[in-house]
């Protein structure tokens, strides 16, 4: 009973760790969608806004990409459909293709009870939870005392990978040990049970995210297991393979509902988005790569979070690498690395080393930055199982121990006399060094995101030499958090220090470091100062208009941030634009980027607005003024064509790069010809004169209702992406669906008055649902199998 009140106050523990962390979130009126992002970086809200001030600017995605997808998912579910066709950006998506979004993901269901800002804030909390509770069960599945599994667990959920990545990185990882944990009770226990568990785990992780950051789990289970399966006991080996196998497929099945419709997507892909997502790998990104990876060790050497945007103007990032879990359990990992040769011990550090390698290969490009959460989860591991054996070392372990923690110690306090240099230098010739630093930064500038913003990249030069002193907690807490236990163990190897006193410093030292390390990642944001629902009167015009229509956003050069792709989407207003790591071909293909001309194809897309700045010529015999405030317009399209048009005629141009180029260079008029791909089976208008329209009777995500009356036959063109899953009705009855214009929908109609409707339908989700529904229903089945057959034993 006394153990697991123990295990109880551990865990217990680890979720008040977490909310204390999250305080001002859950109980202080705050959220974890950056709104100060909104307020002071995006355009026209931070039109005053010389030199922005945000706690992390790199928090860029929930309030920009996140907060607009689950308010989406939020109102297209409450409205009766599913969330697989976004029509508010690109001229229509595959949302659930994507990945990213995870429409499937159990954490979607907060959505239902909750504003989407309430929800995702909660959310995210809960993830870094769970994290940390499924660590300390896996660790102490693995034999690790309850002090090392509770540093393992605070190590974990609160390392830096996760805090900067919150919204992203643990959706997956929070997974990870779970999946390790039943599939290692699944080989000790002979158990296939907990193998159809850990399928399970590991299926809804893959749910909770896209294919990569599946491909980066799957690379560390995968690697856990080969390299944990004894080998040499060939029964036992036979066994755990076949188990160890049955729960990557069984996940994979899981998965099917997301991952077919993904697989179909990567297919149809068409920005290079499969191949170039990752860093860009060249010699020089390498190069920096390896300053960049000390901040596994020392995370404040690269800055801080308003100023390591330098080190990426110079080619590398901080987020490259990051994955900080404190200086202490850095400690213990050495003194598990130096003092322990068992297999998971080698495991451990074999996957460091793996991934750590292949973040300096090309292959850095497909593996994303995000990779390197593998290696922090071995690292966490190691650190747990370090503490174990300094807990109760050998003779010969204790000085292999005192030599790793002597030595990290040294180079701490090296690191923090080369910090004391630099800050003598900067105060002796401050004015020089900014000078130069000044000129890089000009220099590099055109190549950054936030280029533009020459007064903030200043500032933040400043703000990058006040950071290196020796009185800033980011250099010195670490420091004197490892200097503390290195004396509480001193003084426990010698006797002179209970067992539970040194567990109890390693633990605290561990919490106070990642407290105060990670408070700054993580921006916890007053939604009284910058509400995220604030409306600008630049867009009163075009939310106002209840009519079917696009905008479309232009920038001068010296221009960005200006409205960015996705964030309309929470207004439910249709953005050419769009902002995705995958795409297939779409309405944005047929304007160019850079090029800022009202051409006939501009017209097609149903863009009714244009938001630019005053630095963009506009044409006023196509364009009128809607709306104005300070160097920004809205401008009216007065040749916007309709998003249902019938059309007379219909031509085939089979070659896709001619079709373009007549649409682009030849005189062309979308009210008078569809162009299309294929031999045409049915007969279309000559040249004699016809008239007819076609009006939008209904449009949801997913559904299209359109009325066409025609005195002959002719063609309906809907200005919405083509993209396999479409399927068309006329009268009820079905038809042949066309793509027109390069990647438009089209439909014959007879003469008359029909009604066509449009149902997005994709064989690939219908059929994932089918092998994820059957999957899950079999491990049910299985599941009571298996437990029925217990019992009777």
């Amino acid at each position: 009973m006394k153990e697991r009140l123990r295990t109880l106050g551990c865990l217990l523990a680890l979720v008040a760790l977490v909310a204390a962390f999250f305080g001002p979130t859950l109980w202080g009126g705050c959220s974890l969608v950056p709104a100060d992002i909104l307020h002071q970086i995006i355009l026209p809200y931070a039109n005053d806004v010389k030199c922005p001030q945000v706690q992390n600017h790199y928090a860029y995605d929930p309030v920009m990409i996140d907060y607009p997808w689950a308010r989406f998912w939020q109102q297209t579910v409450r409205s009766g459909q599913w969330p697989v066709w976004n029509p508010f950006i690109l001229g229509g998506h595959p949302h659930a293709a994507e990945g990213m979004p995870a429409i499937c993901s159990p954490f979607k269901l907060l959505l239902l009870a909750l504003p989407a800002e309430r929800a995702l804030s909660l959310v995210w909390v809960a993830q870094l939870a769970l994290a940390g509770l499924w660590m300390f069960g896996f660790l102490r599945e693995l034999g690790r005392s309850r002090p090392a599994a509770f540093v393992g667990a605070c190590a974990w959920s609160l390392n830096s990978a996760f805090l900067m990545w919150y919204w992203r990185a643990p959706a997956v990882f929070c997974w990870a040990p779970l999946v390790l944990w039943l599939m290692e009770r699944s080989a000790r226990r002979q158990s296939w049970g907990h193998a159809l568990a850990a399928a399970t785990a590991l299926g809804v992780a893959f749910l909770c995210g896209n294919i990569q950051a599946a491909a980066h789990l799957i690379f560390l289970c995968a690697g856990y297991a080969l390299l944990t399966i004894p080998w040499r006991d060939r029964a036992m080996r036979r066994r755990l393979v076949a188990q160890w196998a049955a729960v990557f497929v069984v996940a994979g099945l899981i998965a099917a509902v997301q991952w077919l419709p993904t697989l179909e997507l990567m297919g149809r892909e068409a920005y290079g988005s499969v191949q170039m997502r990752g860093p860009r790998f060249n010699l020089r990104n390498a190069l920096l790569g390896l300053p960049a990876l000390v901040t596994f060790v020392f995370p404040a050497v690269t800055g801080s979070t308003e100023t390591f945007d330098l080190l990426k103007a110079a080619g590398a990032s901080r987020g490259d690498f990051t994955g900080y879990i404190g200086l202490v359990p850095v400690g213990l990992l050495l003194a598990a690395a130096v003092a322990d040769r068992g297999t998971r011990t080698r495991a451990m550090l074999w996957l460091m080393a793996a991934v750590t390698v292949l973040l300096f290969t090309p292959l850095a490009r497909y593996l994303y930055h995000r990779f390197f959460i593998v290696a922090v989860f071995a690292a966490t591991v190691l650190a747990a199982h370090g503490l174990d054996i300094v807990l109760e070392p050998s003779e010969q372990q204790r000085r292999a121990i005192g030599r790793a923690l002597a030595g990290l110690l040294a180079v701490s306090l090296f690191m923090l006399v080369a910090v004391g240099t630099v800050q003598a230098v900067i105060t002796c010739r401050r004015e020089a060094v900014t000078a130069s630093a000044w000129r890089f930064i000009q220099d590099e500038a055109s190549k950054h995101p936030f280029g533009h913003q020459r007064d903030w990249m200043q500032q933040r030069v400043g703000a990058f030499l006040d950071h290196y002193r020796v009185s800033n907690p980011s250099f010195w807490l670490p420091v004197a958090c490892l200097a503390v236990t290195a004396l509480a163990w001193h003084a426990y190897a010698r006797g002179r220090f209970p067992r539970v006193g040194f567990g109890c410093v390693a633990a605290g030292m561990t919490v106070l470091d990642l407290m105060v390390m990670g408070r700054p990642l993580v921006p916890q944001v007053d939604l009284r100062k910058y509400p995220l629902q604030a409306e600008h009167p630049l867009l009163a015009p075009v939310l106002a208009d209840n009519s079917l229509f696009r905008v479309q956003v232009w920038e001068s050069p010296g221009t960005a941030f200006l409205l960015p792709p996705n964030w309309l989407l929470r207004a439910s207003v249709q953005d050419v634009r769009g902002n995705f790591s995958l795409a297939p071909e779409s309405l944005e293909q047929l304007t160019p980027r850079g090029e800022q001309k009202a051409t006939p194809l501009f017209h097609l897309q149903n863009v009714k607005y244009l938001i630019a700045d005053d630095g963009v010529d506009i044409p006023s015999d196509t364009f009128e003024l809607a709306a104005s405030q300070g160097r920004f317009r809205v401008w009216r399209n007065l040749r916007c064509l309709p998003r249902a048009l019938w059309v007379p005629r219909a031509e085939t141009v089979i070659d896709r790069k001619q079709l373009l180029a007549r649409m682009r260079t030849e005189p062309f008029d979308p009210r008078a010809v569809v162009l299309l791909e294929e031999s045409l089976s049915v007969l279309t208008n000559g040249t004699t004169p016809a008239t007819g329209e076609a009006q939008v009777a209904e449009y949801t995500p997913t559904r299209v209702r359109v009325r066409v009356r025609a005195d002959s036959p002719g063609w309906l063109l809907l200005a919405d992406n083509w993209y396999p899953g479409w399927q068309a009705t006329v009268d009820g009855r079905p038809a042949k669906l066309y793509r027109a214009n390069w990647v438009l929908r089209a439909v014959f109609v007879p003469a008359g008055l029909h009604e066509v409707e449009f149902q997005f339908a994709p064989a690939t989700f219908r059929a994932g649902l089918g092998i994820t529904l059957a999957t899950l229903a079999g491990l049910a089945v299985a599941g009571a199998t298996i437990r029925l057959v217990h019992r009777r034993i």
